[in-house]
């Protein structure tokens, strides 16, 4: 099954380095999407909303916060 000619098929490696079907679904989708890229889009969403939130609030802050 598959076998494309991609990277993740690591074209060019010895035969004793592949990986089977499911042992490369696992490391190279499960895994890295489980370990990785789940926990690196919560810290960027996080630190780009914190950021899209509070840039405003310093360069126009509310009329009821700021003292006449």
């Amino acid at each position: 099954m598959g076998r494309w000619g991609t990277h993740y098929d690591y074209v060019g490696i010895p035969p004793e380095f592949q990986m089977g079907f499911w042992r490369g679904f696992f490391w190279l989708a499960f895994f890295l999407q489980l370990v990785f890229l789940v926990p690196f889009t919560l810290v960027l969403g996080t630190l780009s909303g914190t950021l899209t939130v509070l840039v405003p609030f310093q360069l126009f802050p509310p009329k009821s916060l700021v003292k006449p």
